[in-house]
């Protein structure tokens, strides 16, 4: 699980090809992406390819209230690494 991490000035979309590799078949990979680096730093390309290269399987992908008291969105993503 990783939160609070995929925002502006951290962790880049490559860290998802280090979640996949770690984590076993069949495990599960559950994080948020803030939604303003969600296109710009490329993290729908990232998932995109992922999910292309059958390295992963969506489970669930959606955008939702992050911190509503600052009115920041994020994208919450579950998938389950296939190996």
């Amino acid at each position: 699980m990783c939160v609070g991490t995929f925002t502006f000035g951290h962790v880049k979309p490559p860290a998802l090809d280090e979640f996949v590799r770690i984590t076993k078949n069949n495990g599960f990979i559950c994080f948020t992406i803030n939604e303003g680096i969600h296109e710009e730093y490329g993290f729908d390309k990232k998932i995109e390819q992922l999910k292309q290269e059958n390295k992963w399987k969506e489970i669930k992908f959606f955008k939702s209230d992050y911190i509503a008291s600052k009115d920041v969105n994020a994208w919450l993503g579950l998938y389950q690494v296939l190996k």
